[in-house]
């Protein structure tokens, strides 16, 4: 069986996806002046819809690509000495997100052999909605609703950066 991952138009829909998650947990806990934290081991805040966030996008992957090693931050799916891997942050930013602050956002990114190959930053709690994405040999882009600027003067450098590609 050829090992895949999931392409990048796939891994914007799993964004969107992880932040209308991200939206629905926090109007609610807007409603209801409640946001179950806990601390992790490390003493790091962490929420049940990053959990929720992690479980989800490992449920929706882990058929489709059967070969693929999942590293998400609050849980995962591992397959040792798969081409391809997909490293998660399901609420980067969760310490904001608690204290209903905006700047969280929801990180993807697929590695083939270790080296960084396409990502998805999705930030959906602000006034604007906005995304990110880039896919090495394919430049870097700025999504906004109804619309795709390419961005490559501004954020090129920032992406790089990122995801460990060299300025």
């Amino acid at each position: 069986m050829k090992q895949s991952a999931p392409s990048l138009a796939e891994l914007i829909a799993l964004a969107q996806t992880a932040g209308q998650l991200m939206q629905e947990a926090f109007a609610r806990s807007i409603q209801t002046g409640i946001m179950p934290t806990e601390k992790k081991v490390d003493k790091t805040v962490v929420t049940e819809t990053d959990r929720h966030i992690n479980n989800d996008v490992i449920k929706r992957l882990k058929d489709v690509y059967p070969e693929l090693d999942i590293v998400g931050e609050e849980a995962s799916l591992r397959r040792v000495g798969a081409e391809f891997q997909l490293v998660l942050d399901p609420i980067d930013g969760t310490l904001p997100f608690t204290l209903y602050q905006g700047g969280s956002s929801v990180m993807l990114a697929v590695l083939r052999n270790g080296i960084p190959v396409r990502s998805v930053i999705f930030e959906p709690l602000g006034k604007i909605p906005f995304l990110f994405s880039a896919e090495r040999g394919r430049g870097a882009y700025l999504h906004l609703p109804d619309s795709r600027c390419n961005c490559d003067h501004v954020l090129v450098s920032w992406v790089k950066v990122q995801l460990g590609w060299g300025v």
